[in-house]
């Protein structure tokens, strides 16, 4: 994982693209820099990227913009699926709308410890266990991006 002030200095900034990191393993950076960065269709509001369907454990917390873990929010999640842009998870508590969230995933998942800053893009109980809640987070961070990208082909 890149330092705290590489972090500040680059992933969050529009900076990126002078990155080290960036420069040196985000082959498919160019797929997200040429549509702008965003990653959601405005019309239907869905993941512009191919998904990948796979249950692993990440941690939520709140956090402010560089990723600094902040309030007293703090949540188990599973994810449903995930892409380069966000990912699909159930959660057992509902999660803080205007917050940016901090992410982190444990060793078994395809970039591990990944961690990185999201936020909450809709919310709603779950079709197959009422007490639980489905949730979707967009990634706030170019670095998450970046190396899902490059990790799952797109």
């Amino acid at each position: 994982m890149p330092l705290r002030v590489h972090v500040v200095s680059f992933c969050l900034t529009t900076m990126y693209d002078q990155c080290t990191t960036f420069k040196e393993y985000c082959i498919a950076s160019n797929l997200i820099v040429q549509n702008g960065g965003n990653e959601f269709n405005e019309d239907t509001g869905r993941r512009r990227h191919h998904r990948k369907s796979e249950k692993r454990t990440v941690i939520l917390r709140t956090c402010d913009l560089q990723g600094t873990a902040t309030g007293d929010f703090i949540e188990r999640a599973i994810t449903v699926d995930y892409s380069q842009g966000g990912m699909r998870l159930t959660i057992n508590r509902e999660i803080p709308s205007d917050t940016p969230l901090l992410f982190d995933f444990d060793n078994d998942f395809i970039v591990p410890q990944l961690q990185g800053v999201a936020q909450l893009c809709w919310h709603r109980r779950s079709d197959k266990n009422p007490s639980m809640i489905e949730a979707g987070l967009v990634f706030k961070d170019n670095f998450s991006k970046f190396i899902l990208a490059s990790q799952l082909g797109n």
